[in-house]
């Protein structure tokens, strides 16, 4: 049930007090895996499941909110990015290997 693949397009989504979930920032990523939801939850409220839904290929993925700002910041700055989710339903985006000092790609 794992899966991967490069993020090619992603969206942002802030929740206002008023929506009644746990979770209150959204990022949508896209790529040849599907479809990620990473959801980031404040501190004092518990973190859903990570997940592949049945029959698709989407995932639903929780992080703290104290995540956000490095989430967001490794899809604005950096190439590739990548979505793994593995068999015991972690969700993690990550970076290939650069040399110390490299610039980032423009």
């Amino acid at each position: 049930m794992s899966a991967s693949g490069k993020i090619d397009k992603y969206g942002l989504s802030l929740e206002t007090p008023s929506v009644y979930t746990n979770y209150k920032r959204v990022i949508h990523c896209y790529g040849s895996f599907g479809l990620a939801f990473l959801y980031f939850v404040p501190e004092e409220l518990p973190l859903g499941e990570n997940k592949k839904r049945d029959g698709q290929n989407v995932y639903d993925i929780y992080y703290r909110m104290r995540d956000w700002d490095a989430a967001v910041d490794i899809l604005r700055n950096e190439k590739p990015v990548w979505f793994f989710f593995d068999n015991y339903n972690n969700g993690i985006i990550k970076t290939e290997s650069e040399e110390v000092g490299e610039e980032e790609a423009q």
